[in-house]
Parts: structure tokens; sequence; C-alpha cells
């Protein structure tokens, strides 16, 4: 009998890196990309590893996604998130315990992927080229848009609301 396995995927531009976060059932797999010259990090975090990673602060691979993914999207201000040019993701929580308040505080090294040039260049002219495809279907949908709520009078040259 084959195993199902549940897969949760997240992506989301954060600094200036575009991360990607995807929970299996034994691990938790982030991968950050530079959006300027395609630099690659990786890093797979298990059970095992996410107490001691997070300095306690969560139990496992199923609690750290969705906080993680909380702080990308700023949904409270006692979270912020941040990722360096080396891949490093900085996580921090404060806490108000009555009238005192605690910073918890961890970080998540990625490794570097190492890309000769090609490969490099590759993954830039495929990330421009989605780009480029993007804009192209934001314009033709404009331009549906427009040409529905305006009208061209050819003989004066000018638009006309409806």
């Amino acid at each position: 009998m084959v195993e199902a396995k549940t897969v949760n995927l997240y992506e989301a531009d954060l600094g200036e890196f575009h991360l990607m976060m995807k929970l299996g059932d034994s691990e938790l797999i982030i991968e950050a990309e530079h959006l300027m010259n395609a630099s690659l990090f990786k890093l797979s975090i298990t059970n095992e590893h996410t107490a001691k990673l997070s300095i306690h602060l969560f139990t496992d691979i199923g609690e750290l996604y969705p906080a993680l993914i909380d702080a990308i999207e700023q949904k409270s201000p006692s979270t912020t998130i941040n990722i360096d040019e080396n891949g490093k993701i900085s996580y921090k929580l404060e806490l108000l315990v009555g009238s005192v308040k605690l910073d918890k505080r961890f970080e998540i090294k990625l490794e570097e992927q190492k890309l000769n040039q090609n490969d490099k260049m590759l993954r830039m002219i495929e990330k421009l080229t989605k780009k480029v495809l993007d804009q192209e279907k934001i314009i033709k949908f404009l331009k549906e848009k427009i040409s529905g709520k305006f009208m061209v009078s050819f003989s004066s040259d000018s638009i006309c609301e409806m």
C-alpha cells in the first residue's frame, strides 16, 4: 500500500528574496532565491531539530511553518522576520508578560546552493520571462477593461466614457 503524503506549499517575497516553504509529513523545506543575483539558499528541517532551532518556542514543524507564514504576512505586530544576504532568516517574537517585555529570537541559517554561472543565468532568464508574461496578461486585462468602459470615436480622435 502506498502512503499518501501531505504537502503544503507557501511562497512569498521577503526582503530581497523569493521564499518558498514546503511542509511535508516529516520535513519543512525552506528555499530562498535572491531576486537580483539568483543566489539560492536551502534547508530541510525535521521535527527532531525544530525545538533546538527555535530555542524551544516551537516543538515541531507543524507549529513552526504557520508561525513563519504569520510573521512574513505581518499578521501580528509582536513578530518580525527578515533574511540577510547570506541566507540567514531571523525570527523575533516580543512577549508581554504583565509589565515585562520578553524578546525571543532565533535564526535559521539556510545553506547556499552552489550554482554555476550558466545555471544562475538560466534561472534569471526564466524569472524575467515569467515576469514579462505576467505583465502581458495584466496589460491585456486592462485593455479589455478599458475597451468595455470607454468608446473610442475615430472621427474626432477622442475617448468618450460610456
